[in-house]
């Protein structure tokens, strides 16, 4: 996600967690190249923003 954003994985990381807190991603883990992964998913389908 960090490299196809454009950022660090730090900070995709961190954002991550924000949405995991807020209740908007469930994660689950897999064993991957170099220990776990972290799997993401939505839980809900559309976000609506309104900076009005």
């Amino acid at each position: 996600m960090a490299r196809h954003l454009g950022g660090t994985e730090a900070n995709a990381s961190a954002q991550i967690k924000i949405l995991l807190e807020a209740g908007l991603l469930e994660c689950r883990f897999e064993p991957g190249q170099h220990g776990l992964k972290k799997i993401s998913k939505t839980k809900v389908k559309r976000i609506v923003i309104d900076l009005k």
